[in-house]
């Protein structure tokens, strides 16, 4: 890390603090084993509410990643196509992080909300994944791949440890949840199938950070 006094530092621990987070009620411990919920699997729901409940163990497990230089908010609209080259604008959060850490925001955003379908999901991460170990790899990198992939999952369920109270206890009160613009959820079960591509790869992070 550069020793440069603008630089953000533990921005993934604020974000965990001061944002979506918050939005996870004080009540959501029942929703787990409310009948709607059964859409997803039992062994992710549980293995979802264990990354909820062991969230700052988690983010201890993230931080204690290869720290690197991060823009830390990458994600398909911070993305924009070139020609034959993509531009990464909007670098006002860029600072420390974990390797990888900047890899995991796009692979659960690009489906989070409905941009992409959720079908698309393994592709993305192999690609995603397999590209950033090559692109380390290009900038002289030499650590094992092993590593990358288990900093990718520390960061990625520690960022996302909410997503999955938060998500459905949106769908079991409100019967919605993702962006109306999208327009893929007809209602709140549909959205919760949608997403269980994507809750299913929030607890297999979980399990590889578990191990």
């Amino acid at each position: 890390m550069p020793d440069l006094p603008w630089l953000s530092r533990r921005w993934l621990a604020q974000y965990l603090a001061e944002g979506p987070a918050r939005g996870v009620r004080t009540d959501s411990d029942g929703h787990w084993d409310h009948p709607g919920a059964a859409v997803w699997p039992g062994a992710v729901r549980e293995q979802l509410r264990r990354l909820w409940e062991r969230r700052h163990t988690v983010l201890a497990a993230a931080e204690a990643t290869p720290r690197t230089v991060c823009h830390l908010d990458v994600w398909p609209s911070n993305l924009i196509e070139d020609g034959a080259t993509t531009v990464l604008v909007d670098w006002s959060f860029t600072g420390e992080g974990g390797i990888g850490e900047d890899i995991a925001n796009p692979i659960v955003d690009s489906v989070a909300d409905g941009l992409m379908d959720t079908a698309l999901l393994p592709d993305i991460a192999a690609a995603v994944t397999e590209e950033y170990i090559a692109g380390l790899r290009d900038g002289g990198w030499n650590g094992a791949p092993d590593t990358v992939r288990r900093a990718i999952a520390a960061c990625g369920a520690a960022k996302h440890s909410w997503f999955a109270p938060l998500a459905l206890g949106r769908v079991l009160r409100d019967g919605s949840f993702g962006h109306p613009q999208y327009g893929r959820d007809t209602s709140g079960e549909s959205a919760l199938q949608r997403l269980q591509g994507l809750v299913t790869l929030l607890a297999d992070w979980a399990r590889t950070v578990a191990r």
